[in-house]
């Protein structure tokens, strides 16, 4: 025996066999790469870039410096000390003799290193600072993800549910024009009064209504999928209608990421496959 889900999806899937389907994971990978995200990560990468500096103040800094130049003066002369040693100094020929002037060239290198040894606590105080605000933004980035994969999943299983809406109440309107058409035909072999005419034109536009109804609410459930997502797709686009399987949703709904609106929004789906059901029982 076909459960009433799996009866409404072998009656639909005919009418969706061959248009572009957008399946629940295209729509939550579509709303995780919305700027909203995006930013959060980039926060993310903000404080552990802030937290590398922060760290670094504690690590020894080794730097080597040379420097050339050209200048007059400072001649090197080899020079005997009185107990025999000779050295090499720096020396200049007066001003106004030959050489005083002459340029010389100079060089000179350095390496040092330096580190913190004691600062009063400044440098973990603003490790922990920095660690503070990365491990808040990496919370905050995982609860946006939670939220706008569970706004999405609320507006795409809205958008599943009115769509089959559309389609059990254009079936309701097609059934009620063979009713009517059927009336009409009684009529005229004479086996039907005519106020049966009236009650069949009744029902008719009152399945209009039911149709005009369901198509916009269609409408507004697309709407409101593409604000959530922060995309738009084809028209041609139609929902993935396996969810209105009932084990389909239970997998959707996983624990971390359900909400009553979802669950509402389940509840329907199984509601409309049903109510399909005990019609065509």
């Amino acid at each position: 025996m076909f459960k009433p889900s799996s009866i409404l999806l072998l009656l639909l899937t005919a009418n969706t066999a061959r248009a572009e389907v957008l399946t629940l994971r295209e729509v939550e990978q579509l709303a995780l790469a919305s700027d909203a995200v995006g930013g959060a990560k980039a926060k993310i990468a903000q404080t552990d870039a802030d937290l590398e500096v922060a760290r670094s103040n504690r690590r020894p800094v080794v730097s080597l410096n040379t420097d050339a130049s050209v200048a007059p003066g400072g001649q090197f002369v080899e020079v005997e000390t009185v107990d025999g040693q000779r050295l090499l100094v720096q020396g200049s020929h007066p001003l106004g003799e030959s050489g005083a002037f002459t340029p010389l060239p100079r060089y000179g290198g350095l390496i040092s290193m330096q580190s913190n040894v004691f600062d009063f606590g400044r440098t973990s105080g603003r490790i922990r600072a920095v660690e503070h605000r990365a491990r808040s933004a990496r919370t905050e980035e995982r609860a946006l993800r939670e939220n706008v994969v569970r706004s999405a999943r609320e507006a795409y299983l809205a958008w599943t549910v009115a769509y089959a809406r559309v389609e059990l109440a254009e079936r309701h309107q097609e059934d009620g024009r063979k009713r009517a058409a059927a009336v009409v035909g009684g009529i005229a072999e004479g086996s039907r009064p005519r106020a049966d005419l009236n009650a069949a034109r009744q029902d008719e536009v009152a399945l209009e209504m039911e149709v005009a109804e369901a198509r916009a609410g269609l409408d507004h459930a697309r709407i409101a999928l593409e604000q959530v997502v922060g995309a738009t797709w084809s028209e041609s686009a139609l929902p993935d209608l396996s969810l209105l399987d009932a084990a389909a949703i239970g997998d959707a709904i996983d624990l971390p990421l359900a909400s009553a609106a979802l669950e509402q929004q389940a509840d329907a789906a199984t509601a409309v496959a049903e109510s399909f059901a005990h019609e065509h029982a």
